[in-house]
């Protein structure tokens, strides 16, 4: 049985994000959804996800399909699962790991002063909710970058929310086994 696994990564992430090295490190057939994270706005961001993913998904049509978002990729994650569900494809081949994702990046934006052009273009969108998708999210109490414990309650009715006392934002390292048992779950 094959899987595919796509990582959407954070703000300012890509190829050498310690979570994609990781998932590429433990699994053979991992995708990066890369985007202009710093430089485009919202839909321009969402629509580069989502055509990668299901340009990928045309030419290669695996047996289970896992997506790994981190932060602003946690965020993008929900959105491209969003069009997924719309699109009418198979909810049960799919599963998700939102790793300290941004339930609502225009809060996180702001505190820390991102360019108004950027930041505005993500005003009142919150993270998707996915109900009939397996997913989990990983969020660490110390994130400095995100509030967990908002986070948690924004997503409660979102999945299994697993809840790690250390490991900050950027946490793979920290969390490493934890994070690749979750992904191993929906393979």
């Amino acid at each position: 049985m094959s899987t595919k696994i796509f990582y959407v990564h954070g703000l300012g992430g890509g190829v050498m994000s310690s979570t994609y090295i990781g998932l590429c490190k433990h699994f053979d057939d991992v995708e990066i959804l890369q985007y202009p994270s710093e430089s485009a706005k919202y839909g321009e961001n969402l629509d580069i996800i989502c055509n990668k993913f299901f340009e990928v998904l045309e030419r290669d049509v695996p047996d289970k399909i896992v997506v790994v978002g981190s932060s602003l990729g946690g965020f993008f994650s929900s959105k491209l699962v969003d069009e997924y569900v719309r699109r009418g494809c198979d909810v049960n081949k799919l599963g998700v790991v939102l790793v300290n994702p941004a339930s609502y990046p225009f809060e996180v934006a702001v505190v820390r002063e991102y360019p108004a052009e950027l930041v505005n273009s993500y005003d009142n969108i919150m993270i998707s909710q996915n109900p009939n998708v397996k997913k989990v999210v990983v969020l660490t109490e110390d994130d400095e970058v995100l509030d967990a414990f908002k986070t948690a309650e924004r997503m409660k009715e979102n999945g299994e929310i697993v809840m790690f006392k250390n490991g900050k934002h950027s946490c793979y390292e920290a969390l490493e086994n934890d994070i690749i048992g979750f992904v191993k779950r929906f393979c």
